[in-house]
Formats: structure tokens, C-alpha cells, sequence
């Protein structure tokens, strides 16, 4: 049973880098010409630019003023060429694989741990009045929700973690905060899933005295993610999106005029 739980891990994680191999979801750096100067080298034009470099979520950070340059025949190819040389951001496609693998690692981690020393004791006290940690196998939702549905949950977790997925490599304005909240749920969800595939239920063991429930880590992820999922699109979704298209349209009006 184990080394089945093992074998759907790594078949998902391998998915995710599949997935993430072939996103088209782009870190390429933007930046905005805000100074140009020209002069001759021969039969080519040295063209000198003075950028502002634009990063991840930086709408509300003043941008970095570089200053490149590069040599062509033409202004159409030396900015080709002073694109070529802008600073590139991380790859935040990989590091979001790294991270939902982190996170699924740690939960069945865990989970084994448990299933391996709590299980056959049943519960044992943390602090006292306060924190315990009890095996429960739960055939419902998060929290114990939906009890008995285990195969409808089941389909709704696979439709949820799909379009996050989707969204999480395709959406063009992301900040740091969406992207936390989509590898939160997806790593949390993917987490509870394996455990509905392989046993048939999910495997809880922290339970705070004054909360009648018994969960996981894995919940922790999800509710956690869906509250910073929740705040970035009340408060941060427009304002992200605003920025990124005012940037689009400044460095497009600015390549047109220096094409001309």
C-alpha cells in the first residue's frame, strides 16, 4: 500500500512537470524605453537606450533604470537585440512546481508518519487543554464536510485542481499572492487526493480542543490559500491588471516611435 502511495505521488508530480514544461506562460522581462541615443560605427547603428526594467508585482515599486545598448543596421533589430540583453526575472512556473512538489512531499511525509506511529494509538497530547494529535480516517471534505461523497469530491477536486492549474501557468498578471494561494490549494487538494485514490478516505490527525473537527496539513494549505486567494482578487486583481496593461501600452507607443 505504501509503495502504491509512493508511485501516485511521483506519476502527479511528474504531471505538474510536464504541465509546467509545456506552459507558454512567459518570465521574459518588460521594459520601457525612456531615452535614446544614436550614433554611427561604420555600416551599423549603435543604438543607446535607457530602460526602466519592470518586474514581478511591481506596480507599487519604483522600476530599475538600466542603460544598454547594442548595434545593428536598423532600430527595429538593435531593440531586438537590447530586449535580447534585459535582465530576465525568475521562472516563477518553476519555482510554483517546486513549491506545490514541497508541499506535496511534506503532507505525505506526514501522513505515512502517521498512519505508521499514530494509528495504531489512536491520539496523543500536545499541550494540554489545547492540542492533540488524533488519527482519523475522514471519507468527506475538508473539516469532515460531505461525509460518504467520497467519489463526487473526488471529481470536484480533479475539476478544481485542473482549472488552477490553468490558471495558475496562463494567467499573463499574476502577484506573489496568487500565485501562494494556487500552489497552496493545488498542493493541499492534490494532497487529499491521493489519499481518497489509495485508501478511499482521507487521513486527519491535528485536532485543536476547542475546534470540533479533526484535519491536516493539507487542509491548512487549502483554507490558507483560499483566504489569499479571496484577498488578492477583492483587492489586488484590477490593480495588477491596470498596471500591466498601462506598461503594454507605454512600451508598444514607445517601440512604434522609435521604429519610425
Amino acid at each position: 500500500m505504501k509503495f502504491k502511495k509512493i508511485i501516485c505521488l511521483l506519476l502527479i508530480l511528474s504531471a505538474l512537470m510536464s504541465l509546467c514544461a509545456c506552459s507558454s506562460s512567459e518570465a521574459d522581462g518588460r521594459f520601457i524605453v525612456s531615452a535614446i541615443g544614436a550614433d554611427s560605427d561604420g555600416e551599423q547603428l549603435v543604438l543607446s537606450v535607457q530602460t526602466i526594467e519592470i518586474g514581478e508585482g511591481d506596480f507599487d515599486e519604483p522600476p530599475e533604470v538600466k542603460v544598454l545598448s547594442a548595434k545593428a543596421k536598423t532600430p527595429e533589430e538593435a531593440l531586438k537585440k537590447l530586449k535580447a540583453k534585459s535582465i530576465k526575472p525568475l521562472n516563477f512556473d518553476h519555482c510554483a512546481v517546486m513549491l506545490c512538489s514541497s508541499g506535496l512531499t511534506v503532507d505525505q511525509f506526514i501522513k505515512m508518519t502517521v498512519i505508521t506511529n499514530l494509528k495504531p494509538i489512536g491520539s496523543v497530547t500536545c499541550i494540554p487543554g489545547l492540542l492533540e494529535f488524533r488519527y482519523l480516517e475522514n471519507n468527506g471534505a475538508a473539516f469532515g464536510f460531505f461525509a460518504g461523497l467520497s467519489w463526487l469530491l473526488i471529481i470536484l477536486t480533479i475539476g478544481l485542481m485542473a482549472a488552477l492549474l490553468v490558471f495558475l501557468f496562463r494567467y499573463k498578471h499574476h502577484t506573489w499572492m496568487s500565485r501562494t494561494s494556487c500552489v497552496l490549494i493545488i498542493a493541499g487538494g492534490i494532497g487529499n487526493l491521493i489519499d481518497r485514490f489509495i485508501f478511499g478516505y482521507v487521513v486527519d490527525y491535528i485536532h485543536v480542543l476547542f475546534f470540533p473537527y479533526v484535519f491536516n496539513f493539507a487542509d491548512c494549505c487549502v483554507v490558507v490559500g483560499a483566504i489569499l486567494f479571496a484577498v488578492w482578487y477583492l483587492f489586488f486583481k484590477d490593480k495588477k491588471e491596470a498596471a500591466d496593461k498601462k506598461v503594454n501600452e507605454t512600451t508598444e507607443t514607445t517601440a512604434d516611435g522609435v521604429g519610425k
